[in-house]
Order: C-alpha cells, then structure tokens, then sequence
C-alpha cells in the first residue's frame, strides 16, 4: 500500500492528495458529460441570438451571426415558419494546417506554427492546444413562427453581421354579409 502512495504522490499522502485525486475523474466525468449535452455543432445546429417584435402592420427579426457572409445565410419561409441557417468559421488558431501546424499562425507568418513544428521536432509530440476554447466553428439555425406573416412581402438586409429581416402581415379577409332570400 505505500508503493501506491509514493509512486503516485512522491511522499506519503496528505488528506488534501487525496481528496484531490478523488475528485479528479468525477471532474473529468462531469467535463464529458456536459460536452455530450453540447453536442457537435457542426451537425445538430448552433442558436443565435435574436430579437423579434410585432409593430402592428409588420414583424422585424434582428438577428446576430458574427463570423458569416452574406452569400452563405439561407433563409425560408414555409407554412408560417421562417427558417435561419448559416454556417460560420471561427478560423481559431489551434486547426491544424496541412503541415500540421496551426493554420492561423502559418498565413499570418506567426512564429506560433514554427514553435508548434519545432515541438514536434523536438521530440515532444506537442502540437498547438487550446488554454481557452470557447469560439466553435458549425451551423448557426433557427425557426420562428410566425403564422399570420404574408410570405409575398419579406424584405431583408445583412449588414456588420446583423440580419434584418421585415415581414408583412397578411391582411385580414374582410368577411361578407349574406342576406337570406
């Protein structure tokens, strides 16, 4: 039992080393369990942040999507359904190039990717890695119900990563009065 101890403490234990090694896999555990209810972006679909407000005769959806280009948004609207989707790139710095370095440093001429290469070189096996990874890369896509918008009239601009998109109510049917001969 004191081989335990030394080999994975160096020294006899105090009740904090142990405590510490205790909790680590069930931190590891909670870590993997909150990633799988996160899922994988790229495939399930990220949310955007968006606002949107009835002003009577019309409905306006301001929405943000940092990191897409105009050309890539596509945009329905089905059955009273306004649909959302845009895939957007964080182009962080930690993807691998086609060297195996970190792509982002390698075309601004950084010296990150020589450093990560010469890692490697060394012996290490030690590439580029994130401190902090909360930038994702994946599909922003989003539906709104908007049962009484009049699909004909649908305006929308994109400009400094907001989406605005104007949609006109449908006119109610006037009703007609039905005499009785």
């Amino acid at each position: 039992m004191s081989k335990f101890y030394d080999d994975d403490f160096g020294a006899a234990p105090t009740i904090f080393d142990i405590v510490r090694s205790l909790a680590r896999p069930v931190s590891e555990f909670a870590d993997h369990v909150d990633n799988s209810f996160k899922g994988d972006d790229t495939e399930s679909g990220e949310s955007f942040r968006a606002d949107l407000c009835d002003l009577g005769d019309h409905y306006e959806l301001k929405a943000e999507l940092p990191g897409v280009r105009k050309e890539d948004i596509e945009m329905s609207f089905d059955d009273g359904v306004l649909s959302v989707k845009a895939p957007h790139n964080t182009g962080c710095c930690c993807q691998q190039g086609s060297e195996g370095g970190c792509k982002a440093d390698a075309e601004s001429g950084d010296d990150g990717a020589q450093a990560a290469d010469s890692q490697k070189a060394d012996g290490t096996g030690a590439g580029p890695k994130f401190i902090i990874h909360e930038r994702t890369s994946g599909t922003y896509e989003r539906s709104f119900s908007i049962p009484d918008a009049d699909a004909e009239n649908i305006t929308a601009s994109f400009e400094n990563g907001v989406l605005s998109v104007s949609l006109s109510k449908e006119q109610p049917k006037k009703g007609k009065v039905i005499s009785i001969n």
